[in-house]
């Protein structure tokens, strides 16, 4: 299943994706760790595969992810190298 992002308000899709963040940061300290990231596969993914999202979206390289790099992972254009 596929999802053109571009068909929803940039607003709403905002807002939902500060929910989300939210949602995974389950201390509150506006940062996403991997244990917190982690969490939200409930074992759906591996633990490589998890790593390796992590360390795709973590692009600071700060062993946590804010919603700017989470926004940049989800909704940028991908380079033929990232695809």
């Amino acid at each position: 299943v596929t999802f053109d992002w571009t068909t929803l308000d940039e607003t709403v899709l905002r807002q939902t994706l500060k929910r989300l963040f939210d949602q995974m940061d389950k201390n509150g300290d506006h940062k996403v760790t991997y244990d917190e990231l982690a969490g939200i596969f409930h074992g759906a993914l591996s633990t490589e595969e998890v790593k390796n999202a992590f360390a795709r979206i973590d692009m600071h390289g700060t062993n946590y992810v804010t919603v700017e790099e989470l926004d940049t992972f989800l909704f940028s254009t991908l380079s033929a190298e990232e695809v």
